[in-house]
């Protein structure tokens, strides 16, 4: 009996102590995290509106709710604080798990001007070509003109783009490819309502 009681007492100890020290860990790590998380993010504005030196957040440029916004994105700007384009990030359900994506777009919101993807558990191979290569490099323009935003929502084809709005899917990851161009679309749609047309080049 007075074995069984101190292993209890023991493994009792045991479990505090651990859960503690897990707790100050987190606590210690979190603002680390988050700051690397946010380093990523602010590096990844710039990269998908090619030139900016600077970025505003929309609700600097066009407020919304007083709380509970889920609209992120951001205005971009020159070195001379001219309006370069928008950066806005998106979310939604890909093969594997969540993507989680950045998006440039024109200061009018008429076409693509990059894409980055900040997380996602794809397949490795073929879902992953997501993150670089010839899939992302249509958003930039790369090799043909970007993808129109005023020829309706993006949509995914898998053969050669033959129209504006088109972009071509990676071959055996049709499901990746669609779930970007579904976030991009919802992504820019979101942006659209929030800032209007006539506000977009403020």
């Amino acid at each position: 009996m007075k074995i069984t009681l101190h292993m209890v007492a023991t493994l009792t100890f045991v479990g505090v102590i651990a859960g503690a020290s897990l707790s100050l860990v987190s606590g210690w790590a979190q603002p680390l995290i988050d700051a690397n998380e946010t380093k990523v993010k602010m590096a990844g504005v710039v990269e998908v509106v090619p030139g900016g030196a600077a970025s505003k957040p929309v609700s600097e440029v066009a407020p919304g709710p007083a709380s509970g916004d889920p609209l992120e994105a951001y205005q971009v700007l020159d070195g001379q604080g001219q309006v370069l384009g928008w950066a806005v990030i998106g979310e939604g359900t890909g093969f594997s798990d969540k993507i989680r994506l950045m998006v440039g777009v024109s200061p009018d919101l008429g076409h693509t001007l990059g894409i980055k993807i900040l997380k996602d558990s794809e397949t490795p191979g073929l879902g992953t070509k997501i993150r670089e290569g010839a899939y992302p490099d249509q958003f930039f323009g790369r090799g043909r003109p970007a993808p129109s935003l005023e020829a309706g929502p993006l949509a995914v084809v898998k053969s050669a783009p033959g129209a504006p709005n088109e972009v071509q899917a990676i071959t055996g990851a049709t499901i990746s490819s669609k779930a970007v161009v579904s976030i991009v679309n919802q992504s820019v749609s979101a942006l659209r309502s929030r800032i209007g047309q006539g506000e977009a080049n403020r």
